[in-house]
């Protein structure tokens, strides 16, 4: 962006501002000096009882709902603090614990939400928020960036068990984002099945000496070869420590002549476009041989094995 005359300069900086916060909102999750907590988060359809003043009111009596979010990664944690003093709350002196914690991944904090430690802390202590402070400048920018520095002190309650829950979220690392758990699950189920047929492939198929896959010495799965080639370029970032293990085929147009992307689109996930047929380079005729697979579930021999295994990647690199 340039400026013209001197009457420019308000739009230089607003747009300066505003690429300053999409920086920090792209690279919020870059560092994090912290560890990540249980965050239990009011919900504001909660039905308060206005009758009751005691503190214990917002966890026991009242009708508050909490939203559960697993796994936040908190930017910040400064360390618990205790010390003995008299408990408004609680009867007698009890060793009061108060801390701070910096967290950008909760769209609006509230006192009285409550956090919880995960492992390696075996305390099982609850806090609850009694202060909050965040830049409302970078809060309502367009786009936003909420960045909240949380006030802890020990909760006056001993288990979260009964409390009232409405939502439960998960925050997935690969997105960056909070998720309900029920899409979390189905995210872990889907990556284990991942993780373990690429296990069986490499484990069976993968040579290297030759650096590609191959069936038997002979046969070379064109579509498999370059669909763990796909898998190695465009995921490498987001399911690294799943496909790390996994090596790409940098042999394949080495001893078959051919290159990646040898199909316009990969037949693995539209099998039935391509009539079932698969190409195969067989390694000691040096030609390309059109195989077709009669049945998705079949698996007579060590190349059907082959295909049935990668078809089942390909569906499920489908869905992630």
């Amino acid at each position: 962006m340039t400026i013209s005359n001197i009457y420019h300069e308000p739009n230089l900086v607003a747009y300066l501002q505003k690429e300053y916060i999409n920086l920090v909102n792209y690279y919020e999750q870059v560092s994090r000096q912290s560890i990540f907590v249980k965050y239990y988060n009011i919900n504001m359809s909660s039905i308060y009882e206005d009758k009751s003043f005691s503190t214990y009111d917002h966890y026991s009596s009242s009708n508050i709902q909490f939203d559960i979010y697993e796994f936040t990664p908190a930017y910040f944690l400064q360390a618990v603090t205790n010390r003995a003093t008299y408990g408004e709350d609680s009867a007698g002196h009890v060793l009061e614990g108060n801390s701070s914690i910096v967290i950008n991944t909760i769209k609006r904090p509230r006192i009285n939400d409550l956090v919880k430690f995960y492992k390696p802390v075996e305390s099982n202590e609850i806090f609850r928020v009694i202060g909050l402070s965040t830049p409302s400048n970078l809060l309502h920018s367009n786009p936003s960036s909420e960045w909240f520095e949380l006030e802890l002190e020990y909760a006056p309650i001993e288990t979260t068990d009964g409390l009232n829950f409405l939502h439960h979220y998960v925050y997935d690392l690969s997105e960056e984002k909070n998720i309900t758990l029920e899409q979390y699950k189905k995210t872990i189920n889907i990556l284990e099945q991942i993780e373990r047929i690429l296990t069986q492939i490499v484990n069976s198929y993968y040579t290297k000496y030759q650096d590609l896959y191959i069936v038997e010495n002979t046969y070379i799965p064109i579509a498999l070869n370059e669909l763990i080639y796909k898998i190695k370029k465009d995921y490498s970032y987001k399911f690294k420590r799943i496909i790390e293990k996994c090596k790409s085929p940098y042999g394949f147009q080495y001893y078959t002549n051919l290159s990646i992307p040898y199909y316009d689109e990969n037949p693995l996930f539209h099998l039935n476009q391509y009539d079932n047929y698969l190409d195969v380079f067989n390694i000691l005729t040096k030609e390309t041989e059109n195989i077709y697979w009669s049945d998705l579930n079949s698996n007579n021999n060590e190349l059907e094995k082959s295909f049935s295994l990668a078809y089942q990647l390909a569906q499920l690199f489908a869905v992630v």
